[in-house]
């Protein structure tokens, strides 16, 4: 059913996993001769300190191109002082610019963090637990799996479902652009879904279903979305139509489920490009169509359709019949 998460998150198990870091060899500097003559003393001369204003202006150059922080309020404020007060040996602030996408990514992270109530998550998931957010996470056969999770340094997902989130999406999470995973479902989120999600374009599974999110739904899909295989936008207060650019994804898409929201329109021209599919659910919506158009023949793969629950009207069309795999049809509460 829609309202259940599809799939194990991409790769977590190989994502999780960290290395043992061995504890530092403590150093015993070489006892000298007693009969070396007495050397010169000299004095230890420790390096300077940076001040934490002077990280908070390094910083600030980084982020300024890709974030406002004019708002000295603002969670994206919060997160760059938090950044500046980490010590050099905790957080090392890069001067190369080939390092910056890195920099970038833990500044992304952190302010998801304070953006949606992170002091008051179910589960913390290690988050600040070192220096490096791929770290900040929880894998366990018996317990809570969740947090981020990465591959060669850079994060491939984030996954928080049932963890209390409140809050906007920031925009900034469009620069996570190497995210396969995005699963942010059953919290209690609110606001619109920001079209920065439009730049991740390696998304294989994207679930923002049972929390509170208002609005229609963005433009975000182009010919550069070849992998998502999940859309589940499901048990929100989303309205307006089905976006026409969702047919960009006739190559990948399997699962779509719009239910318990408040969309209108019609859906056959959107959903018959999608010939991967094979649930598809729009229950409870506003739908009017007369479903006469027979553009869904072409989702041979299709096994689970529900459109129940909206105003769909007519004849009963035939040729839902004509699928081989079709197991599960219902269009109760329509007026069919």
């Amino acid at each position: 059913q829609a309202e259940e998460d599809f799939k194990n998150p991409v790769g977590t198990e190989d994502e999780a996993e960290t290395a043992a870091v061995e504890p530092p060899v403590e150093f015993v500097p070489p006892t000298m001769p007693p009969t070396m003559p007495p050397t010169v003393e000299t004095t230890e001369v420790n390096a300077p300190v940076e001040s934490v204003e002077s990280r908070l202006a390094r910083i600030t150059a980084i982020l300024s191109p890709v974030t406002n922080l004019t708002d000295q309020s603002s969670p994206q404020y919060k997160s760059i002082v938090t950044l500046s007060a980490a010590s050099e040996e905790i957080l090392l602030i890069p001067t190369n610019p080939t390092l910056y996408p890195k920099f970038i990514q833990h500044y992304v992270i952190v302010l998801l963090y304070y953006t949606l109530g992170g002091s008051n998550w179910n589960f913390p998931a290690n988050f600040f637990s070192t220096g490096e957010e791929c770290d900040w996470n929880v894998q366990s056969v018996l317990f809570y799996v969740g947090g981020v999770f990465c591959k060669d340094g850079a994060v491939t997902s984030l996954y928080l479902p049932s963890n209390n989130l409140r809050g906007t999406i920031p925009t900034e999470i469009g620069l996570l652009s190497s995210m396969k995973l995005l699963r942010l479902n059953s919290n209690d989120l609110s606001g619109e879904i920001p079209s920065e999600l439009s730049k991740l374009t390696n998304l294989v599974d994207l679930q923002l279903n049972h929390n509170a999110l208002t609005g229609s739904i963005p433009t975000l899909f182009n010919e550069f979305w070849t992998s998502l295989e999940i859309l589940n936008f499901a048990n929100n207060l989303l309205t307006g139509t089905i976006p026409s650019d969702i047919a960009m994804l006739h190559k990948s898409l399997a699962v779509v489920a719009l239910d318990d929201n408040f969309f209108e329109g019609t859906i056959a021209d959107n959903m018959g490009a999608l010939t991967e599919l094979v649930y598809l659910y729009l229950e409870q919506n506003g739908f009017n169509d007369t479903l006469a158009d027979d553009s869904l023949v072409r989702l041979e793969n299709l096994q689970q359709l529900d459109l129940s629950d909206n105003y769909f009207h007519g004849d009963f069309p035939p040729h839902l019949l004509q699928h081989d795999n079709l197991t599960t049809i219902d269009l109760h509460d329509n007026q069919i």
